[in-house]
């Protein structure tokens, strides 16, 4: 697997005011727009984000139900993406809770190998019943990243959002992932910008009950939110943005609601790239941007 590396500046080239940027938002069902939300109580983050900024800056949720970093791309969803970018847009890239998924069944075949590495696993496919090569996370990462930098715009992993599980010893909300490490450690490698809106999220649910955590969850669930729990997720979002001190082509269309949610507590592993926030700096204090 290869690394595009990009200089900071290259990552940062801000866009004329008079150009649309767009926030591409690629992820899963977490995210995704859901038409059946008020049967199902699931509705995605992505549907909370646009309000939260202003013109020029548009938000496209190519988020899809079901679909991990393999699917997305095998199944032609990401090229789609692809084609329509153009230079200066953005794209958050959110994986991580169905790449979990086994590897090879006959409902979905979706699962990745949980690493960075160069591993991969040749399997026939039990549900298209083809050969087909399984990569590592970080190689399907490595794929979207390196595209949407051939097209002139940027990548931004995103750490999966929160499930709805509580330790067991503090009884606060379990922050630690092996899916959000992969994505913050690809970043790094990467060097590339990192948004850690899910620990963001979970200062937010240390001051609620578990009681009042569950709410924000689709009922008997735990990994689907509804429009309270979305919205949280978009408003952790953009705050993580907000730690993102020199990126004034998205900082400077935060609408005025994005501007008065409360700024985080911490930015934690939120940070332009590898050189500004070292493996071992998990938290950073927030430089307060004007009009934020």
């Amino acid at each position: 697997m290869k690394f595009l590396l990009t200089s900071l500046t290259a990552v940062f080239l801000a866009a004329g005011s008079s150009s649309a940027i767009n926030i591409f938002l690629a992820s899963d069902s977490t995210c995704a727009y859901n038409p059946h939300n008020a049967t199902q109580f699931i509705y995605g983050w992505g549907t909370y984000l646009p309000p939260y900024f202003s013109a020029p800056v548009a938000v496209q949720n190519v988020a899809k139900a079901g679909y991990s970093t393999r699917t997305y791309i095998r199944e032609g969803f990401w090229q789609e993406v692809v084609d329509r970018l153009v230079p200066g847009d953005v794209v958050l890239l959110q994986w991580g809770h169905n790449d979990g998924s086994p590897i090879n069944d006959d409902t979905r075949s979706r699962g990745v190998i949980p690493s960075l590495g160069n591993e991969y696993q040749d399997i026939i496919n039990d549900v298209t019943h083809l050969p087909e090569r399984v990569y590592t996370f970080g190689h399907y990462l490595s794929q979207m990243a390196n595209d949407t930098i051939s097209k002139g715009a940027h990548p931004i992993p995103v750490p999966m959002t929160l499930n709805k599980n509580f330790n067991v010893t503090t009884g606060k909300i379990t922050r630690g992932n092996t899916w959000a490490d992969l994505a913050y450690e690809f970043a790094q490698k990467s060097k590339l910008p990192f948004i850690d809106s899910r620990n963001i999220m979970a200062d937010t649910f240390d001051a609620l009950t578990q009681d009042q955590i569950t709410a924000l969850y689709q009922p008997g669930g735990g990994t689907h939110f509804v429009a309270a729990g979305a919205n949280l997720v978009a408003r952790s979002t953009v705050n993580a943005f907000k730690c993102l001190h020199s990126y004034p082509a998205i900082l400077d269309y935060v609408s005025p609601s994005g501007k008065a949610i409360p700024l985080p507590k911490h930015c934690y592993r939120t940070a332009l790239d590898a050189s500004v926030a070292p493996a071992v700096e998990r938290r950073g204090s927030l430089r307060r941007r004007a009009g934020m």
